[in-house]
């Protein structure tokens, strides 16, 4: 939405990578390879994919948000709120690795 507005008021410290417009490009990219892993891994082409796309994606969360000397929180809430993300993309990195395991036989 914020590359179709063309709106400059938005403020992606945590990203650490990218600034500025290349941001949004970034995050788009990012978002786009995210739809097509979860795609692949759901139909089983290539599964390591997911994997591989959880784990950076939560790499680049604790890199961006807890160890980033750039990006500061702004208060209680919003650290309480990132953490709750945070635990959130590490359950998503343990169920990409759920689909290595051996199906139960019933």
């Amino acid at each position: 939405m914020l590359l179709l507005s063309d709106t400059k008021n938005f403020k992606l410290d945590m990203l650490p990578f990218w600034k500025g417009d290349s941001a949004l490009y970034g995050m788009l990219v990012l978002g786009l390879l995210g739809i097509a892993a979860a795609l692949l891994g759901l139909v089983r082409k290539v599964k390591p994919l997911l994997l591989v796309y959880t784990v950076i994606v939560f790499a680049l969360m604790m890199y961006g948000f807890f160890l980033s000397p750039v990006y500061r929180f702004t208060g209680a809430p919003e650290a309480r709120s990132v953490a709750w993300i945070a635990c959130a993309a590490l359950i998503a990195v343990v169920g990409a690795f759920m689909q290595y395991r051996e199906p139960r036989r019933a």
